[in-house]
C-alpha cells in the first residue's frame, strides 16, 4: 500500500474524519480512527510530548518531524504566523535540520536526495540508504571472535566438558573453542536491524526496492537489542569511522520506533525535533559562522545553593558572546512576542543572566521577516541594555544562513 503524507503545523489540531491533504498524491486522506488509536495509545504508553490528546483528536506542540502510523506520514512543520502560509516551511525545515547538522546530506555517498517531493522521514531513509549502499561498495568491516562449535576435524582447542556431554559417541567430531573473523560487528548489526525495520514499514515503491537489493547483498547476522547506552559506548576509529553517519541515522530510527507489542497492528515511528532547541541550534551556528565575537552555547554558573546541598542550581542562557567590552547575553525563543513585548517570566529570566554573568547588554532572541533589535533596559540594573532582537529566519524565499552576519549589523549600528 503506498503510504500518504499529510503536511500540518505546530499547534494545529486534527480530528477524527477530518480530510486533509496528500502533500506527495495529491488526494485527500481521511484522519481516522484508526489513526488516532494508535496515537493515543503511544501518547499513553510514553507520555510523548509532542502532541495532546484533545477530543476525538489531537493538538500538535511546538516540535516538528515525522509520526508514521499506518498508512500515513504525518508531517508536522514549523509555521510563525507573521511569516505568511506562502512560506516552503517543508523546505525550510529542511534546511534547517541539514544547517545544524540533523540530517546530514554533505555525507560520502550522498547522492542527488529529492529534497522537496520526498516527506522528512523518506529523506532519513534514502540517505540511510546511500550510506549502506556506499559501505557495501567499500566492503563491510569483519572482526575476530571467539566461538564454540561441534566440527570434524580439530582446528583450536577442546572444551572437554562439553565434549563428553556432547560427543560421547560421536567420537569422530571434536567439540572445540575456535576464532572466527566474520562480519558478525556490533555496527553490522545495527545496519542490518535498521534494512529490516525500513523493509517492515513500508516505505514508498523506489525505497522498499532498494532496500530488498540492499539485503540480497548484505550478510545476515545475529540480532543485536538496541538502547540508548548501546550507542553511547560506540567508539569509532579509522577503520569504522565511515559508519558514522549511518549508525547515526540508524539511531535516530531505531530509538524512536514503537513497536505495538500487544496486536502488532499499530507500530509508530516518530522523528520529532523540539523547534525552541532547533530555533537555538541555528542561531547559535549563524552566529559562531559570522561572528567578530567569540560565541559560546549553554554556559552555565551557579545560580543558588541550599545549606548542605549536594548540588547548586544552575542558570544557562542559550549563547554567550564576548567582547573587548565584555558579555552580551542572548536568549531564542521560537515565538512572536505578543503586541512585540515579551512575557513577563521571559524577562524574569533575563535580569537573572544579565546580573548573573555580568552582561553590559542582554537580549531576546525571535524568528521575524527582518532583522533589526529593539532596545530597552531594566530599571535598577547594571547592564547597559536589554531589549529584543529579531532575526530574519527567511532571505529571498531560501534560509537566512546570514542571519548571524545581519545580526551583529544591527547589534553594532
Amino acid at each position: 500500500m503506498m503510504q500518504s503524507v499529510i503536511q500540518v503545523f505546530e499547534h494545529q489540531s486534527i480530528k477524527i474524519g477530518e480530510t486533509l491533504n496528500d502533500s506527495r498524491q495529491k488526494h485527500k486522506v481521511v484522519f481516522s480512527e484508526k489513526h488516532h488509536s494508535a496515537l493515543e495509545k503511544y501518547y499513553g504508553s510514553y507520555g510523548v510530548p509532542y502532541y495532546s490528546l484533545i477530543h476525538k483528536g489531537i493538538k500538535f506542540n511546538e516540535y516538528v518531524g515525522v509520526i508514521h502510523v499506518d498508512n500515513i506520514t504525518i508531517e508536522v512543520l514549523p509555521k510563525i504566523d507573521s511569516l505568511g502560509y506562502n512560506t516552503d516551511w517543508h523546505r525550510l525545515l529542511v534546511d534547517m535540520l541539514k544547517y545544524v547538522g540533523l540530517l546530514k546530506t554533505d555525507a560520502t555517498s550522498y547522492a542527488d536526495l529529492k529534497l522537496k517531493s520526498n516527506s522528512i522521514l523518506d529523506l532519513y531513509l534514502e540517505l540511510f540508504l546511500h550510506e549502506c549502499e556506499w559501505l557495501l561498495h567499500k566492503g563491510l568491516i569483519k572482526k575476530y571472535r571467539r566461538k564454540e562449535s561441534n566440527q570434524q576435524s580439530l582446528r583450536g582447542r577442546i572444551n572437554f566438558q562439553k565434549q563428553i556431554e556432547q560427543n560421547l559417541i560421536h567420537q569422530e567430531r571434536f567439540y572445540i573453542r575456535h576464532t572466527v573473523y566474520d562480519r558478525e560487528h556490533e555496527l553490522n548489526r545495527i545496519i542490518y536491524k535498521t534494512l529490516l525495520l525500513i523493509k517492515k514499514i513500508n516505505p514508498t515503491p523506489l525505497l522498499y526496492s532498494k532496500v530488498c537489493n540492499i539485503l540480497i547483498d548484505y550478510p545476515v547476522v545475529t540480532d543485536i537489542l538496541v538502547n540508548d547506552s548501546l550507542f553511547k559506548r560506540i567508539e569509532y576509529n579509522r577503520k569504522t569511522i565511515q559508519y558514522k553517519t549511518a549508525i547515526e541515522i540508524a539511531r535516530l530510527i531505531l530509538l524512536n520506533y514503537h513497536p505495538d507489542i500487544i496486536t502488532g497492528k499499530d507500530d509508530l515511528i516518530a522523528i520529532m525535533f523540539d523547534m525552541n532547541m532547533l530555533w537555538e541550534a541555528f542561531v547559535l551556528k549563524s552566529l559562531k559562522r559570522n561572528s567578530q565575537y567569540r560565541v559560546k552555547g549553554q554556559v552555565e554558573i551557579d545560580f543558588w545553593k541550599s545549606e548542605g546541598g549536594a548540588k547548586a542550581t544552575k542558570i544557562r542562557p542559550d549563547i554567550v558572546l564576548e567582547d573587548g567590552s565584555g558579555v552580551i547575553v542572548l536568549d531564542t525563543k521560537w515565538k512572536i512576542p505578543i503586541d512585540g513585548k515579551p512575557s513577563i517570566s521571559d524577562l524574569h529570566q533575563m535580569y537573572s543572566y544579565s546580573q548573573f554573568f555580568e552582561a553590559y547588554k542582554s537580549y531576546l532572541v525571535y524568528p521575524s521577516e527582518e532583522t533589526k533589535i529593539k532596545k530597552g533596559d531594566f530599571k535598577k540594573a547594571q547592564n547597559e541594555s536589554a531589549g529584543l532582537g529579531f532575526v530574519s529566519i527567511i532571505k529571498d524565499g531560501k534560509l537566512n544562513i546570514d542571519a548571524g552576519k545581519d545580526f551583529f549589523a544591527e547589534l553594532n549600528r
